[in-house]
Formats: structure tokens, C-alpha cells, sequence
């Protein structure tokens, strides 16, 4: 999975996704589409900013939620974080990043999306 995602971050080429606010987020998302119970990997590279305190990944759905964060700790955080999320029930769901300064203000989000079926 580790190489996955640094090939990710080596051609930083992704396709696009929804992108709000001024840091830069690529978001993957793997599979997009599988059988329940599913095992979802979230591949998150983000540029080194000294503003960045925490990135947090939600998956959302109907009638499901769980996120997972990560602290940052600014320009020596790490590029690319990873994040599974284990048995994820039959449902459409929004993947999102998103990376947040430390007064709690969001800098940024991407989303993607994933259909368990």
C-alpha cells in the first residue's frame, strides 16, 4: 500500500477531485467501487505548509460515518498520509480530506467518491 501511495506523491497525477480553499490536497481513493464488506485505502498528499496542524478523513454515507485524523506539525508533517477503513457496509459515500490550521479553520478538502455494493 506504501508504494501505491508514493507513486501517487512521485507523479503527484491524479485525477481531479473537488478542491476548496488555498492547501493543496490530492486525494486517492481505492477501490472506487467494491463488494460489502469492503476495505477502502485513503492515500492523502498534501504540500508541507507551515499552517497545517491536522488532516482529518471522513467517509460518509447514509447510514454510516467514520472518520480518522492525523496531527501535522506544519512544514515537517508528512507529504503523503494513509488511512484504511475496515468492513465498510453497502452504501454511497463522500470520502473527504481535509487539513485544518491551529486555530481550528479549514485550509483545504478534497472529495471523493466510492460506492459499496
Amino acid at each position: 500500500m506504501r508504494s501505491r501511495c508514493a507513486l501517487l506523491a512521485a507523479f503527484l497525477i491524479v485525477a481531479a477531485v473537488s478542491l476548496t480553499g488555498s492547501a493543496s490536497i490530492q486525494l486517492r481513493v481505492t477501490p472506487r467501487e467494491a463488494q460489502a464488506p469492503a476495505d477502502v485505502f485513503v492515500c492523502v498528499v498534501l504540500e508541507r505548509d507551515p499552517a497545517n496542524r491536522l488532516l482529518q478523513v471522513e467517509v460518509e454515507g447514509d447510514d454510516f460515518f467514520t472518520a480518522s485524523s492525523a496531527v501535522l506539525d506544519g512544514e515537517g508533517a508528512r507529504r503523503v498520509n494513509d488511512f484504511m477503513f475496515r468492513r465498510l457496509p453497502p452504501g454511497e459515500y463522500d470520502v473527504r480530506a481535509s487539513v485544518f490550521d491551529g486555530a481550528g479553520r479549514q485550509l483545504g478538502s478534497a472529495t471523493r467518491n466510492v460506492t459499496i455494493r
